[in-house]
């Protein structure tokens, strides 16, 4: 029996439409934990100069779900952890897909609740009008799951580092990122280069020339030194997993991009061919020598730009709170 005509131009058809869909998509995506699907390798979009990565080789890859939206990376630490920036703290719990090659597709991955959030005792961010030291410092999250992953081939944990990155050591980074930057608008969490500025909070846009003029959302907070917060850029999320080759920059290297506003406790990595994660890949670890060296934090528009790299929590200097905070909980 054929399905009754929808008009999708209407809105009683669309409305009919979801009620057939939604159930649909919602079995699919929670209730499966290794659903099977063919993978559709034509017409994949490119992170900004990155790369498709091989399917399966970053087993310890999360996405991070608010509902059926795509809200922040993550990386597997534990059977029953996942470690991401406190900046992607949500009120609702968190739905995690572990092990995630692709944004639309269900290919082997695992999806998990998360139940306990557990973000850095120190972190305290958007707190002034000036960056450094005050805002987007100790910015980790533990996430704890609803039931622990279970471990094989497509699904492992990445190891917390023996050592801190050295300036030089070349990394990975991986995310689903975006295919273009908007120019004046900025990526997690929202940095962004205006000028010697201070621009305060509003109700719709950033104040000084309408800067941000049509947007949604409320401004965030300004920053002087050269830097603000600004609006999320609209744009398009990268829907298969891509990966990009990175070199660690010395604190002196990074204070030169950066003046005034990395800690001992963050680091830059980047590539003079402007390979550097972009949008929606807060959250996502840096990996060298197949260990988590770096959790990415914020960086400037435009994303991938050899003039801006991107800053990470620095994880050497995090150990033993993640060890003692899985042990203790």
């Amino acid at each position: 029996m054929r399905p009754p005509h929808l008009h999708l131009c209407t809105a009683s058809g669309a409305r009919a439409l979801a009620r057939l869909l939604l159930p649909l998509l919602v079995t699919q995506l929670w209730a499966a934990e290794a659903v099977l699907l063919p993978r559709n390798d034509t017409g994949l979009d490119l992170v900004v100069s990155g790369a498709p990565c091989a399917r399966g080789s970053q087993p310890w890859q999360v996405s991070l779900f608010n509902g059926l939206s795509f809200h922040c990376a993550g990386v597997l630490v534990d059977k029953s952890w996942v470690l991401t920036a406190a900046h992607c703290g949500n009120s609702k719990p968190l739905w995690a897909r572990i092990g995630d090659d692709h944004l639309l597709l269900l290919q082997g991955e695992q999806l998990r609740r998360t139940i306990r959030p557990i973000i850095h005792p120190k972190y305290h961010h958007g707190s002034g009008p000036i960056l450094p030291r005050r805002t987007d410092e100790h910015d980790l999250m533990l996430l704890k799951l609803a039931r622990p992953a279970v471990l094989g081939p497509r699904i492992q944990t990445l190891r917390l580092p023996y050592r801190c990155a050295q300036p030089g050591d070349e990394c990975q980074v991986a995310g689903w990122g975006t295919t273009a930057t908007r120019r004046g608008k900025s990526w997690g969490p929202e940095a962004c280069i205006l000028g010697n500025t201070w621009r305060a909070r509003t109700s719709g846009s950033e104040g000084e020339g309408n800067w941000g003029h049509g947007l949604p959302g409320p401004g965030r907070l300004g920053a002087g030194n050269g830097f603000t917060y600004c609006f999320l850029p609209l744009v398009k999320y990268n829907k298969g997993l891509s990966c990009s080759r990175v070199t660690v920059l010395s604190p002196k290297e990074c204070e030169v991009f950066y003046p005034g506003v990395v800690t001992n406790n963050m680091m830059c990595a980047g590539l003079d061919q402007g390979q550097d994660p972009c949008q929606s890949d807060s959250g996502g670890p840096l990996v060298c020598d197949e260990t988590l060296q770096g959790i990415l934090s914020w960086g400037v528009y435009p994303c991938g730009s050899a003039q801006h790299p991107a800053v990470y929590t620095q994880i050497c200097k995090y150990n033993s709170w993640i060890e003692k905070t899985i042990r203790s909980n």
